[in-house]
């Protein structure tokens, strides 16, 4: 016998290492809504779970989730400066909105925290001095100052608009 969190826990290991299981799941759903008195069921089910805070339940997991990751990106931040908490890493996120402070893109659990002035170059190691950035924009800025990458990415830009036209300029003067 299995407490409850164990069983879950099972549960969710032997449905993500069989993944003819979600298969079955579904076929088995799609069965139990063509009979109509098993498909009433199904739906009091979820309209109780809605009424009991069903809904709120998510959240409450949604804010679970973060409180989980926050943590653990923190740490990279106290090596920094001691005295950041989860809560400014939280405040830092929410100010950003969840977005990438380079790209705009959405962040998501593989977010990085980067430097705005890099340490190499003079930077200093306060909660000040530091962004969310998308990882391929924290790989490609390396140590280099937002100028610095802005003319970098300006460059190739154009280096492959230029590529790109005198392609076309061959393709137009052979066809």
């Amino acid at each position: 016998m299995k407490c409850r969190p164990c069983e879950r826990a099972y549960q969710l290991t032997y449905y993500y290492a069989h993944p003819l299981q979600k298969e079955r799941k579904r076929l088995d759903m799609a069965y139990r809504r063509t009979i109509p008195e098993l498909n009433e069921r199904l739906k009091s089910s979820g309209r109780k779970a809605y009424a009991s805070g069903g809904y709120e339940k998510q959240r409450q997991r949604v804010v679970r989730k973060k409180e989980q990751f926050f943590p653990w990106k923190v740490q990279f931040a106290r090596r920094s400066d001691p005295s950041i908490t989860v809560t400014d890493i939280q405040t830092m996120w929410d100010q950003q909105g969840g977005l990438c402070a380079l790209t705009g893109r959405p962040l998501g659990p593989d977010a990085q925290l980067d430097h705005v002035l890099p340490l190499a170059r003079g930077g200093s190691r306060g909660l000040a001095n530091l962004r969310w950035v998308c990882p391929q924009a924290n790989y490609a800025k390396r140590d280099l100052t937002d100028e610095e990458y802005l003319t970098l990415c300006r460059d190739s830009i154009e280096y492959i608009g230029a590529r790109i036209m005198a392609a076309l300029r061959r393709r137009a003067e052979a066809g």
